[in-house]
């Protein structure tokens, strides 16, 4: 079904190049994966253990499922749209901050990041056009809450304000003045150096774990109403008050629907793919040479 484009073999030194076959043709060879190695973990290109055999073995996978999939793409007719891809590495490149840009931090990754980036449309494009659409019924995500209430048991969460300064004496100063009862909200937005402080410092419903460590023992073992003593962070020096308590509580159904059916759609697209990917795979005669992998690093492949 797949034409791929890699050429024939020629003689035992080029064969003895190859690390993945599909209809007995070459399809990823040590060349190719080394170089992609050095880019992906470097570590481990000289280093022989258990983790990276893992990892090696994992990379080319990968990279066999990538030239499958690319030369079904390239078959398929489904090329990507130039302000496509340019928009897709806009929004990725908001999630990074400016001085970390992945397409600037070495000369080689600006196409190493785009054709990556080109990869995943293709796929995308691939995958809407190839596998089923995944519809989730009532029944099924109904069933799923009767079999996984326990995750759906909230923990008691609080809700804390607080203010943060940048020196132990001016903590000092705003905790005595909320001790002779100033506003906490007024205090926090004229004096807090945390984002919240436009809120009045209120930093909402807060679960355990989503705070650090020194904070949430502080918020956790307040009463309502209570500010805590002055807590240093590497942020700052913080004042907490727990405005209010909620007990642990389970969530009905119809308070978690919504994530039930993302859960059941995801699982069902993964389904879906692996199941697809192993049928191309087999359709392709896939032979991954396990032995030249050892003969390259040493050791044994897991």
């Amino acid at each position: 079904m797949l034409l791929l484009l890699v050429g024939c073999s020629n003689g035992g030194d080029a064969e003895r190049e190859v690390l993945a076959k599909a209809w007995g043709k070459p399809l990823i060879t040590k060349t190719n994966f080394l170089e992609r190695l050095e880019e992906e973990a470097p570590q481990c290109v000289g280093r022989n253990s258990p983790s990276c055999d893992i990892l090696r073995r994992n990379l080319l996978d990968l990279m066999v499922d990538e030239a499958l999939l690319g030369a079904l793409a390239k078959e398929s007719g489904i090329q990507v749209d130039p302000a496509t891809l340019k928009e897709e590495e806009e929004q990725i490149r908001a999630d990074y901050p400016a001085d970390e840009d992945p397409w600037k931090r070495l000369p080689s990754d600006a196409e190493r990041w785009s054709q990556a980036n080109r990869r995943r449309l293709q796929l995308r494009a691939l995958l809407s056009r190839t596998l089923p659409d995944v519809e989730i019924s009532e029944e099924e995500a109904r069933a799923y809450y009767e079999d996984h209430r326990e995750l759906f048991i909230r923990p008691r969460t609080v809700r804390i304000r607080q203010i943060v300064v940048a020196d132990r004496d001016t903590a000092q100063q705003i905790r005595k003045r909320l001790k002779k009862g100033e506003d906490f909200a007024s205090l926090a937005s004229q004096y807090s150096l945390s984002p919240e402080s436009v809120r009045g410092g209120d930093l909402g419903y807060l679960e355990p774990g989503q705070m650090p460590p020194e904070l949430e023992e502080a918020a956790f073992s307040l009463e309502k109403g209570q500010l805590s003593e002055i807590i240093s962070t590497p942020y700052g020096y913080h004042i907490l008050r727990l405005d209010e308590v909620r007990p642990p509580r389970e969530e009905v159904y119809e308070e978690v629907r919504e994530e039930i059916l993302e859960i059941l759609l995801q699982e069902r697209i993964r389904h879906d793919y692996r199941a697809w990917l192993k049928a191309i795979r087999k359709e392709a005669q896939v032979e991954v040479m396990t032995d030249r992998m050892e003969e390259i690093f040493g050791g044994r492949e897991p």
